[in-house]
This record gives C-alpha cells, sequence and structure tokens, in this order.
C-alpha cells in the first residue's frame, strides 16, 4: 500500500501528519494554501457554506467547513457536518444495482417488466435505460418552479404535496398514466422517477427496503458511519440546516419531506465519508472491476450509470453534481490523476455555484487559469435599458440582452440566459458561469458593442439593435 500523507487546513491553522517523502512537502502547502484561499473567498462572499474536501495520490489537501451548518445559533460547518447529497445519490443506487448484477440477480438488459409487473410501459424499457436516462420516463420533479432570487417556496404541477410523506409506489403509481417522452434508448432526459423505480428494483429482489440495502451492502463495509437516508422526524446529529439566499436576505430553506427523493436523492453525508467512497472506488471491495468500468462508460450525452463523464482541464472526470432547497453537492473523480473534489454546501442549488468552483479547485491542482469570484454592486437599474439589445458575435450567432423584473440577463444562440451583476455601471459578471461583460460606448455616448470573458478566453459582439 503506498504511504498515507495528510495536510488538514482547518480554521486557518495548517496541521500536517505524513509517512513518506519530504521533498513532496512545499508543493503540498503551496496548493492547500491556494483551495483554501479560493474557497474561502467565496465564504467571504456570503456565496459559499458548507465543507470541501480536495485529495490527490491519497494526500488530503483541504479539509474544512466554511460558513455555519446554523445561521441561527452560528454553529460552524465542520468536515464532519452531515449535508444533503441530492443526487449525488444516483451513484449509490447505480452501486446497489450493480451488487444485484454481481450476485446474478438481474442483468441490466432486463426488462422493468420482468421484475415489477405494475410499473407502466416496463415491457419497453430496461434496467440499462433507466440508469442512463435514456427510458423516456417523466420526471415527478421536473415541474418544480423556483426563483432563488424570491422567497423559499416550492411550486409544482404534479400531484405531490412536497410537505407530506410518498412512497415509492406512489411515485410508481403517479407515472402509471403518464406516455413516455420518447423512444427508450433514442434520447437522454435526467429522470428522477427513473431512479425511484430502480430503488424499487433494489427491494423488490433482495427482500430488504431500500435504505437497509444500501446499509448493509455498502455504507457498513466502507465504515461510512455518519452516511443514510434522510427522514423528516428522526434527530440527525450534525445535519446541516439549508437555506436560500435572496437578494437581500438568507431564509430558512424551503420544507419538503424527502420521501419524494427516495432512489434519485434523499441521502446524507459528509465530506470524510464521501471520501471513502472515493476510496473504496479504487478497489474491488464492492464490486468486481468489469462492472466498475461499466459505470464509468459514457452513453447519451457523457453520462454512465449514475455518473457524468467529462473532460476538465484536459483531463478524464467523472462526477455528479447534486441540488435541491436545502443543498448543492458535487464530487469530481479525475482516476487517471487519483484526485477527488467534494463540494457539500447548505446553501441550496441555485445559490452555490458548486460546479465552478469544483472546475476552478481541479484548474489549481492542474496549474490552469482560474479566477476569484467577484462581489456585486448596486447601480441605477435606469442604465440598463441602454444594454437592451441584439449583439452579433458572428453570423447566426446572436447574443442578447434583456431586462425582467429591474434584473439583466445575457442569453447566446441555443444556451440558456444567466444573470448579469454589476460590478461598475458597464463592467457586469456572473460567479455562477462564470462569466464577466463590459458594455462599451461609442462617440456619441450610445453603446456599439460588448466585449464578454469567460474560461480565459475574449469575445466581442456588435450591437446591432
Amino acid at each position: 500500500m503506498r504511504s498515507l500523507k495528510i495536510i488538514f487546513i482547518s480554521l486557518g491553522i495548517i496541521a500536517f501528519c505524513s509517512f513518506g517523502i519530504y521533498g513532496i512537502y512545499t508543493r503540498y502547502f503551496s496548493v492547500s494554501a491556494k483551495l483554501n484561499n479560493y474557497v474561502q473567498s467565496y465564504a467571504n462572499l456570503g456565496l459559499f457554506s458548507g465543507s470541501v474536501l480536495v485529495a490527490q495520490e491519497e494526500t488530503v489537501l483541504l479539509c474544512k467547513g466554511y460558513g455555519m451548518t446554523n445561521y441561527e445559533h452560528m454553529v460552524p460547518n465542520t468536515p464532519q457536518t452531515k449535508f444533503d447529497i441530492g443526487s449525488i445519490t444516483k451513484q449509490f443506487t447505480s452501486m446497489a444495482i450493480m451488487q444485484l448484477v454481481q450476485e446474478g440477480k438481474l442483468k441490466l438488459t432486463d426488462t422493468v417488466a420482468s421484475i415489477l409487473s405494475d410499473c407502466s410501459h416496463g415491457k419497453e424499457i430496461t434496467v440499462y435505460q433507466l440508469l442512463t436516462h435514456t427510458s423516456g420516463t417523466p420526471d415527478h420533479e421536473e415541474s418544480i418552479e423556483f426563483d432563488y432570487r424570491k422567497s423559499a417556496t416550492v411550486t409544482t404541477t404534479t400531484n405531490f404535496d412536497y410537505s407530506k410523506p410518498v412512497t415509492i409506489a406512489d411515485i410508481i403509481d403517479w407515472v402509471k398514466n403518464k406516455p413516455l417522452e420518447f423512444t427508450p434508448g433514442s434520447k437522454f432526459k435526467y429522470s428522477n422517477t427513473g431512479y425511484t423505480i430502480l430503488a424499487a428494483i433494489i427491494e423488490k429482489l433482495s427482500g430488504k427496503s431500500y435504505e437497509k440495502f444500501l446499509q448493509e451492502h455498502i455504507f457498513k463495509p466502507l465504515g461510512m458511519n455518519d452516511t443514510g437516508l434522510l427522514h423528516t422526524k428522526p434527530l440527525i446529529m450534525h445535519r446541516a440546516q439549508g437555506y436560500h439566499k435572496t437578494d437581500t436576505n438568507l431564509e430558512n430553506a424551503a420544507y419538503y419531506d424527502p420521501s419524494v427523493d427516495i432512489g434519485s436523492g434523499a441521502l446524507y453525508s459528509t465530506i470524510e465519508n464521501l471520501y471513502l467512497w472515493d476510496r473504496a472506488l479504487y478497489t474491488d471491495k464492492l464490486i468486481s472491476s468489469d462492472l466498475r468500468e461499466q459505470l464509468w462508460k459514457p452513453y447519451l450525452d457523457d453520462y454512465g450509470l449514475g455518473w457524468r463523464i467529462t473532460h476538465i482541464h484536459g483531463h478524464r472526470c467523472f462526477s455528479h453534481t447534486g441540488g435541491w432547497f436545502d443543498c448543492a453537492t458535487i464530487i469530481m473523480r479525475f482516476i487517471d490523476d487519483d484526485i477527488c473534489i467534494i463540494i457539500l454546501s447548505n446553501f441550496d442549488s441555485n445559490s452555490a455555484p458548486v460546479k465552478r468552483m469544483g472546475d476552478d479547485l481541479a484548474a489549481i491542482i492542474f496549474g490552469k487559469h482560474y479566477e476569484f469570484p467577484r462581489k456585486a454592486i448596486k447601480i441605477d437599474i435606469s442604465l440598463y435599458d441602454a444594454y437592451v439589445g441584439q449583439y452579433e458575435l458572428k453570423p447566426n450567432l446572436m447574443v442578447t440582452i434583456k431586462k425582467k423584473n429591474d434584473r439583466l440577463f445575457v442569453k447566446a444562440t441555443g444556451q440558456s440566459a444567466d444573470e448579469l451583476f454589476p460590478e461598475s455601471e458597464t463592467k457586469f459578471f456572473n460567479n455562477y458561469v462564470p462569466l464577466q461583460i463590459s458594455f462599451i460606448k461609442g462617440a456619441d455616448g450610445k453603446i456599439i458593442k460588448l466585449i464578454g470573458h469567460q474560461d480565459g478566453q475574449d469575445f466581442m459582439a456588435k450591437k446591432i439593435d
């Protein structure tokens, strides 16, 4: 076994314990300080609250809490704080399915109907298609509407009351009368409902509850004693309270019953426990190596079995984000480089830019370009009117600037809109993308173009109306 080297950064104090070659210490300390300074910059601006772990080759470079687990009692986040991990849960559902495959209880090519006789369209859908979000199954969470600039409320057009408990059977019953959204296997469309059906399959084939199966087959074998299924009533010691950020306030997250997320979400964990998960995935402790490789084989839209497979800063990355009313999370595994980044936040998924933070933490390790977050200022919103319009980036590619509810938004052709925040009267940014835009005036004082900066690249678009 390789020697273990650990660098802890906690409460501004660097503690150090090691067994290994001393020549690497200076580099690790330097990288650790950069990682901590970067995350702290988000916490200082009120953009992040949570815990972060970064490790490379069994060396923990950063393991620290930021902000508060409870802002009313001013209790700090720590590496032991338990967070709702959101859709990172899907990795554990996927692992449980693969363990059943290893036991010979099912095949990924099996139809759902061969296991669950009462599941709608079960004869058309395979287990593999549920895992890869290619089944066409409607998503019972898709219709939730959420505006992070307003108060934390839940608006949905489904038949679910998210404040009350639901069962797996309730969710399967909901989808019974819904048509498939496309021919199974032909497209990718994220479906939380599909992973709830997978939880039902786990229960059916194992004869155990989803919760008990995960505890016995994954959490206990790995020593993940601070990981489990969220419930409404039982107390969970050291659990983080969720929060929602508005323009001016921090509010308690909207209440919901976690049972609506079973299979697709609803697990809690800590950064330290998820690091145990990362280390186990390099071994055959849970499943054989050939089955592990199937987890990370991308199908449509770069999605495997509970993992998204991409390249970040030129390095292969296996990751998944999670987000809900009380959390924003990400785990990133660069398995070719033996690097793991885990970010768990108790700010909601529209308040904490965990994806950008994860990318930038990776950039620090790989020696690539990254940027610190920017701070917004207040300006006269009547100035926004001059910026509204169409800007031509190149033929058939437009940048549209819109004003809505006294807020400014940018949208490129074929992309979603992102809000712009002012750092001066003519310079704007978005910390989540990240993106900076400057509006340039002509001799007559009118806006003639914009200059943008994103991912280390500059671009210019001429105003045409």
